[in-house]
């Protein structure tokens, strides 16, 4: 998969639906309840990182 090319995808379609006020806001944002958490963090690291990953 092309992570660039993906990610460009998912901007356009979803800058398209955000402009056609296609779109909806998560009644949940302000339920304290709530416990998801709606963040994702992606990282490719480096050969030397993922060895001292391995190490530690």
């Amino acid at each position: 998969m092309n992570l660039t090319e993906h990610y460009n995808q998912l901007y356009k379609t979803s800058s398209e639906a955000i402009l056609a006020g296609k779109y909806s806001i998560d009644t949940e944002l302000k339920n304290e309840s709530d416990s998801r958490f709606g963040i994702t963090l992606l990282i490719r690291p480096n050969d030397e990182i993922k060895a001292n990953i391995k190490l530690f």
